[in-house]
């Protein structure tokens, strides 16, 4: 499999940290009415606030890394089964490729900090309702947020989150076309192998379509879980008719997105499914080893 191990062995410790960063400082979204706020306090949070704010960011920025990795993993899978393996071998590539995520969520992240921050007003409320929901000081509280007007009331609309959803929109669009793109010709191409497969490559192409199929999977859990919710809240404060349960629901799903992410590879693909099945076999006979000398 060449370097794309190392891009797999990439992608699950990126999702590590991920959930690693959801544990350590337990943000969750509130929505209300023309607002929303990406929230964690000093209550929830393991850390100290001063370390939770870019860490928050870069949860926020996770979403943005996952489809750029994708993405990735599309365009290595073309490559692979083309056969056209200049562009994807070598330390030099890896690296390059590795840095396009990195880099989008840089940028994605300094978007948050730059745009989705509340005038003075705006802040004022905003942390007096979080305050009142956790019952803790306003000091106490860190957040972004997106807000269609720099007052409470029905007042001045505020361009600069908007402009920021706008660039978040065309980097997110420009991930989607990549997948797309790469998704349907590497589809193409498994198809071609399929027809014209022997007996001695079955195998391999085999496991190139299950590892295709197990992508497509992979790629749709955060198109459901996070770009779903998110762009369903997003809609909805342009509207003013943001209800809490959005809030709810996203923040449960962004939590459950690296706990069920890798499911489609271990159940799809072969000699992963073997290796867990060879695990459980092994620790049943230790089980059993250990109850008869009991």
């Amino acid at each position: 499999m060449g370097s794309y191990k190392y891009l797999m062995i990439f992608m699950s410790a990126f999702e590590i940290v991920y959930g690693t960063i959801d544990l350590l400082i337990k943000p969750k979204v509130l929505t209300r009415g023309s607002y929303y706020t990406s929230v964690t306090t000093s209550e929830r949070s393991i850390l100290p606030l001063v370390i939770a704010y870019p860490l928050i960011l870069l949860w926020a920025a996770s979403f943005r890394i996952a489809l750029a990795l994708f993405a990735i993993h599309f365009l290595y899978r073309y490559f692979l089964v083309t056969g056209d393996k200049n562009y994807i071998t070598g330390v030099k590539n890896f690296c390059l490729w590795m840095t396009i995520p990195l880099f989008s969520g840089i940028i994605y992240a300094i978007v948050i900090h730059n745009c989705f921050k509340f005038g003075t007003e705006m802040d004022q409320f905003a942390r007096e309702n979080i305050s009142k929901t956790d019952g803790i000081s306003k000091e106490d509280v860190i957040y972004f947020g997106f807000s269609l007007y720099k007052n409470p009331g029905l007042g001045e609309i505020d361009w600069m989150p908007i402009y920021g959803t706008i660039v978040m929109g065309v980097i997110v669009t420009l991930s989607f076309n990549m997948m797309i793109y790469f998704g349907i010709k590497g589809y193409l191409e498994i198809k071609k192998l399929t027809d014209l497969s022997t007996n001695s490559s079955s195998l391999s192409k085999t496991l190139q379509a299950q590892l295709f199929y197990s992508l497509v999977l992979q790629a749709a859990i955060p198109i459901l879980l996070i770009h779903i919710p998110s762009t369903l809240i997003v809609v909805s404060t342009f509207f003013g008719t943001a209800h809490k349960f959005y809030g709810y629901l996203i923040t449960v799903t962004i939590a459950l997105f690296p706990a069920i992410d890798a499911m489609p590879s271990l159940i799809i693909v072969r000699p992963y499914r073997e290796a867990i099945r060879g695990s459980w076999e092994c620790l049943d006979v230790r089980m059993s080893d250990y109850f008869q000398i009991v």
